[in-house]
């Protein structure tokens, strides 16, 4: 079995983790282009393999080796408290009752709801100036989607309040692997969100 290439490191255990902790996007995009497309990192004493080409998602998520319910354990075991035991009890129901409702049917009844906040929060963008794509996209879709989700009150009422909230999820959402496998120390800004 051949074993991807190991981003250098000089200090046992602690490895690549700093590093990588302080821009992980970043650390990632150069390790890439060093090492090529699948990589690994020693990162606090854990091996972490990066399959950074779309090209190779199936070989991995088609081989029989790979088991996503024990890959995902240990992550919600460290973010939300779940230990291995509940979790193996309890995760086909609960992925299947999620599953259901994000399905083609259930998602027609909210289509109409959420087209209409999405038409409320882009108007409220306004049409002067420039603005920055991805943030007015999450701009609208985040409060809107959240709250037909999960119900009116659940976001904040004030407008800056919303914002903080949203830039608090969006950086939890984007180093949420990197969150999960390193000690806090070394992901500071995630493990404040």
């Amino acid at each position: 079995l051949n074993q991807p290439p190991w981003f250098p490191y000089r200090v046992p255990w602690i490895g690549s983790a700093v590093e990588f902790g302080k821009a992980p996007l970043h650390f990632i995009d150069r390790a890439r282009k060093q090492l090529g497309a699948t990589f690994s990192v020693l990162a606090a004493g854990k091996r972490i393999t990066f399959v950074t080409d779309p090209d190779d998602y199936g070989t991995y998520f088609q081989s029989p080796e790979a088991d996503f319910q024990q890959a995902v354990q240990p992550f919600t075991e460290r973010t939300a408290g779940v230990k291995a035991s509940s979790f193996a009890l309890y995760h086909k129901a609960i992925h299947d009752t999620v599953k259901g409702r994000l399905s083609g049917v259930h998602l027609g009844r909210i289509r109409e709801r959420l087209g209409c906040s999405f038409r409320e929060k882009f108007l409220e963008l306004g049409q002067e100036g420039e603005i920055n794509l991805m943030e007015a996209i999450r701009n609208v879709m985040f409060p809107s989607t959240v709250q037909l989700l999960f119900g009116e009150g659940t976001l904040p009422r004030e407008e800056s309040d919303v914002g903080k909230f949203l830039k608090t999820f969006v950086k939890f959402d984007e180093d949420f692997e990197y969150g999960t496998e390193l000690p806090s120390l070394f992901v500071w800004q995630w493990a404040k969100c």
